[in-house]
């Protein structure tokens, strides 16, 4: 299958009409190139899969297919009385629409799971962190503590051996 130049003016032209009468055709013509592009991995794919639900989602669209629902009901249609390229366009592109959201909630899961995973991660490295950080500051206080000590020792050695001893001052007088 490959998508040509006529294809794409074909769209720009049915998407101008912008009549009810277009819908359907349409919504085929897109979903021929969500499966080309999803075929080749392009993700222009989810441009195509964005004018779908757009498409669908004008009020004038959500009225034709009620309106066609209703009269499906009271009118049945033989499906062998439809053309069968269209039909098969058709269950492609609700099979093809099927897959992509189905693609869609596996990524949107899964990537649920390695935000998850990511937090968890970061969460266990901060507590980590947290915990070495804390232990050298527990180790720096105490070698300032020891050197305060070693400081206040030699400052009271150092003015010790400055005053005149006990026995100095008893022979002095």
């Amino acid at each position: 299958m490959n998508l040509s130049r006529e294809f794409f003016t074909q769209i720009a032209r049915i998407e101008s009409k912008n009549s009810i009468s277009t819908i359907d055709t349409l919504i085929a013509m897109y979903s021929k190139c969500v499966e080309f592009y999803d075929q080749h991995q392009d993700p222009i794919k989810y441009y195509f899969l964005e004018k779908i639900q757009y498409t669908l989602s004008q009020d004038h669209t959500i009225e034709h297919i009620t309106r066609n629902s209703n009269r499906a009901a009271t009118t049945r249609v033989s499906i062998s009385k439809l053309d069968p390229e269209i039909l098969n366009t058709s269950i492609r592109s609700k099979q093809t629409i099927h897959k992509i959201n189905f693609q869609s909630q596996l990524n949107q899961e899964t990537q649920n799971q390695q935000l998850n995973t990511l937090l968890e991660s970061h969460h266990a490295n901060t507590v980590q962190k947290d915990a070495i950080i804390r232990e050298n500051i527990h180790q720096q206080n105490l070698q300032f503590r020891d050197r305060l000590k070693q400081r206040q020792s030699q400052s009271i050695t150092r003015s010790m051996s400055q005053c005149p001893s006990y026995d100095a001052i008893i022979y002095q007088t």
